[in-house]
């Protein structure tokens, strides 16, 4: 999602005179306690050489071979691996078949032996070996795979998470964690970014990490000391341990400090913190002031920074309990023992010991273990240590956001304004809470009059503007933050949406024609091919639109985007191909089961037709319109399978509703005659010939019931017209 701030380490470095700030539409706003004031630039740095440094990591175990071999048998150090890894509990859950079925889409996902399949109909599937496992197994293990091996070298270097996980606690494959609530979700082609992949795997610069995590990741460049102790003498090294507490929790909270919202720094990467710096100054961490009910997977420092044993002049810290790569000895301590070093009546505080029977384990008493809120079928230990746990139930909770580093309650700065703003955009994206997205739009306005030529502000919100249905308010922001960084591929695809949903299809193709092709995924083409369709460009569309189902087999969106290309080229055939595959797809998609059902009637496919229009019907429920053409398609389906009857309780149904399309004329009249009923199909069908002066089938319809009457000059006429109508009329394939 954040991508684009690396690239910005050169663009805003040379960007020139600050332009005057346009003015941001005023929204309902809370109260400010404290003005803003500019604040600098933030100071750029080049992100560490992290693919040196962890090369350089193979010499730690020269010197340190048990810590070596005993951060590989961790959880942390198993955390992501190369498939086949090089350890791994065994049995390997990809030895047990898998096959789940989503609860909102019924598309159908298996596993066998590594190969992940995605079905969803006979005709419509898609396989891939699955080439990395992400987590250790303790809790769960997910999989991923690269499309490095296409021929189009597209998307070459990504890593897709597999929609499947397994779950070690249930002892059962599920699926992944965000997709079951999800209609829309990316199925097969979720990209894991460098955000999520930063706590599983190495280095994170490059989008395709080749390892683990390794001793970097606490210690930090150690080429230095390796050089030195080469040469017989001490060398720098980053010892967590020697570090401030403050620092040394740093160096967890980077993953284990889960917020209500996690945000990059502007200019910052997911690679500029090293061990020993002040988090915050890369990750902006924010929680909610009053502490919601309820712990995720990764929220275990937020929630022991509530424990009255974190705090005062002895901290509980979270090497006081926790060895990253322990020793034999350690492995066998009684992980009790920090409690009773101040829990027992031995201690130096008795009145605070422990009423407990003697070498227990405080932790199951002290410490919940429940269902993790973030991260279904994983139970996790609740690091809130307190007398008595008590489990509430979640509840929305929309208190303030305040940045957790320094739990201040108002901003003090233009940029903490930007980055709450862009805090209130990612919580409310998850939680849906009215009130954080007014107070996203009133941080953003305020930090963005101080500092316009913030990329990241701009861009949020341009987002928060999209999600909210404010179409012309959206294009403002978006063009804002392309002003300011043209080439940066977020901003030009951001411009591009914003474009095409105000109508500007050759402003959203000059916004896409930034893009490099590695930047083309099959979205971006799908997106293409309909400002290309809104220009009149119809054989590109259609090619932009093939070139997306390549890319992604499995979208439903560029697949509808093809039919209907296709279905305006004249192309039946090609059109009905690909709107099979958008309908197995998409199976609860309104838009293509109504245009399924109208191109199945086109090329006869009468079944198929009447089987599209009753879907429709079943999902039009919102949109009055939509209902009623899903009900006209399905007793023009009805008639095609010579269900006459059945067709006109359908139109005399829409007719009684007061519903007045102007096809309704011309399929009732059809009816009329195909029931035999003449005198009185032919005042339909003759107010359908002035409503549709240009469709055959109403003159054919005429011919025959004007045969029936007897009326032969009349039904020569009607089959004159049908006759021209028919020599004028595109032949399949031909341009419009």
């Amino acid at each position: 999602m954040r991508r684009f701030l690396v690239c910005l380490l050169t663009l805003l470095s040379c960007s020139g005179e600050k332009p005057p700030a346009a003015p941001i539409e005023q929204t309902r706003t809370e109260t400010v306690a404290l003005k803003p004031v500019p604040s600098p630039e933030p100071p750029r740095r080049v992100s560490p050489d992290w693919a040196a440094i962890e090369e350089s990591e193979k010499a730690c175990a020269d010197c340190h071979p048990e810590q070596v071999d005993a951060w590989l048998a961790s959880k942390m150090g198993q955390s992501f691996a190369r498939l086949p890894p090089r350890l791994h509990p065994a049995p390997s859950p990809l030895s047990r078949d898998a096959q789940v079925v989503h609860p909102l889409t019924g598309l159908e996902y298996s596993q066998r032996d590594g190969l992940f399949t995605e079905r969803a109909s006979e005709t419509a599937t898609f396989q891939r070996p699955v080439s990395h496992r992400i987590g250790s197994g303790s809790h769960a293990s997910s999989y991923a795979w690269t499309p490095r091996d296409r021929p189009d070298q597209t998307g070459a270097g990504r890593l897709y998470q597999s929609p499947l996980t397994y779950f070690s606690e249930a002892g059962a494959w599920a699926l992944s964690p965000g997709y079951e609530a999800m209609a829309d979700h990316p199925g097969s082609f979720r990209e894991l970014t460098p955000e999520c992949l930063f706590c599983h795997a190495g280095s994170t610069t490059d989008r395709l990490p080749v390892d683990g995590m390794g001793c970097s990741r606490c210690h930090g460049d150690a080429r230095e000391h390796a050089q030195a102790r080469l040469q017989g003498r001490d060398g720098k090294v980053t010892s967590p341990t020697k570090l401030s507490n403050e620092r040394q929790a740093d160096v967890c909270a980077a993953c284990h400090f889960g917020g209500a919202a996690r945000l990059l720094r502007d200019g910052r990467s997911w690679g500029d913190f090293v061990p020993g710096d002040d988090l915050s100054e890369t990750v902006a961490i924010f929680v909610r002031s009053t502490p919601g009910e309820g712990f995720g997977t990764n929220d275990h420092l937020s929630r022991l920074e509530r424990s009255a044993c974190a705090k005062g002049p002895t901290p509980l810290l979270c090497t006081t309990c926790h060895a990253p790569h322990p020793s034999a000895a350690q492995r066998q301590n009684d992980r009790s023992q920090p409690c009773r070093a101040c829990h027992s009546k031995s201690s130096a505080t008795p009145a605070h010991a422990c009423s407990g029977p003697a070498g227990s384990d405080c932790a199951s008493c002290h410490m919940d273990v429940g269902q993790a809120r973030n991260i279904p079928h994983i139970s996790a230990v609740d690091h809130f240590i307190r007398r008595r746990p008590e489990r509430k139930p979640p509840r929305n909770n929309e208190t303030r956001l305040v940045f957790a580093a320094r739990r201040q309650a108002d901003p003090t700065s233009s940029d903490d304004h930007v980055l709450l703003g862009r805090a209130y955009v990612e919580v409310w994206r998850s939680d849906g809470q009215t009130a954080d997205a007014e107070r996203a739009e009133r941080h953003l306005k305020i930090g963005l009059d101080a500092l316009p030529l913030r990329v990241d502000g701009w861009l949020e919100l341009a987002a928060l503007r999209r999600l909210r249905g404010q179409g012309p308010l959206e294009r403002e922001a978006a063009e804002r933050a392309y002003a300011l960084a043209p080439t940066v591929p977020r901003v030009a695809r951001v411009l591009a949406a914003a474009r095409m949903g105000s109508g500007d299809a050759l402003g959203a193709l000059t916004a896409l024609s930034r893009l490099p092709d590695s930047e083309r995924t099959a979205e971006v083409l799908t997106l293409e091919a309909r400002a290309l369709q809104m220009v009149g460009k119809l054989d590109d569309a259609l090619k932009a639109a093939e070139a997306a189902t390549r890319l992604q087999p499995t979208s439903g969106e560029a697949f509808f985007a093809m039919g209907v290309l296709a279905l305006e080229l004249h192309r039946p055939q090609v059109a009905m191909t690909a709107l099979r595959q958008a309908s197995a797809w998409l199976p609860r998609d309104l838009r293509v089961s109504l245009k399924l059902g109208q191109v199945a009637l086109k090329v006869e496919e009468k079944t198929l037709a009447l089987e599209a229009f009753e879907r429709a019907l079943a999902l039009c429920a919102k949109d009055a319109t939509a209902c009623q053409l899903s009900a006209l398609g399905r007793g023009e389906a009805l008639l095609a399978l010579g269900r006459a009857d059945e067709a006109l309780q359908v139109f005399e149904g829409l007719y009684e509703s007061g519903v007045r399309l102007p096809t309704m004329p011309s399929a009732m009249g059809r009816t009329l005659s195909a029931l035999g009923r003449y005198a009185e199909a032919v005042p339909a069908l003759e107010a359908a010939a002035q409503i549709r002066p240009d469709d055959p089938t109403v003159f054919r319809a005429l011919d025959h019931a004007y045969t029936r009457l007897e009326r032969h000059p009349a039904a020569a006429r009607a089959r004159d017209r049908e006759a021209e109508l028919l020599r004028t009329k595109p032949s399949p394939g031909s341009a419009p």
